[in-house]
């Protein structure tokens, strides 16, 4: 069959979309960084602000002396590479019907979702013990959760 009406569309918006909004672990990690990604083999500063001390307030007091911030750095490695590959053999088809292609985007926008997250989770997995061993420690609940979210932003 030749290809004689086709007309280009992008599709890439589509699936950064999709990939957006599936992603769970990797929408709470630190994705700022400096540098660019060319491809697998390819490093990225991520740069952060330290710690902030929290302290007591009382009205009508005066305040500390304010903290000086410092900051964080680590290099990322990318040291990843992952696709897909699929195809739709009827040209024609795909062009009546756009969802199709749309619907295949967001299927693999999924799958790429579930491997990205899959591999954040394993990053922390050695930390697990410890954000449960602050809990068990009289922390609250919530006090877990906010020193695990902190732990993926690092």
């Amino acid at each position: 069959m030749a290809i004689t009406n086709f007309i280009p569309t992008i599709w890439s918006e589509t699936l950064h979309k999709e990939l957006a909004s599936i992603c769970v672990a990797v929408n709470h990690c630190n994705r700022d960084f400096e540098g660019e990604i060319k491809g697998k083999g390819s490093s990225v500063k991520i740069c952060g602000i330290g710690d902030i001390s929290i302290s007591n307030y009382s009205k009508n007091s005066d305040l500390s002396t304010p903290q000086t911030l410092s900051d964080t750095a680590m290099t990322l490695n990318i040291d990843q590479a992952k696709c897909f590959n699929f195809q739709i053999d009827d040209v024609d088809r795909m062009q009546a019907s756009p969802k199709l292609m749309e619907a295949a985007l967001q299927k693999a926008a999924e799958a790429l979702a579930v491997e990205a997250d899959r591999y954040i989770y394993n990053l922390y997995s050695s930390d697990c013990p410890r954000i449960l061993n602050h809990y068990n420690s009289g922390e609250s609940i919530y006090e877990s959760i906010i020193k695990a979210r902190e732990l993926l932003y690092v």
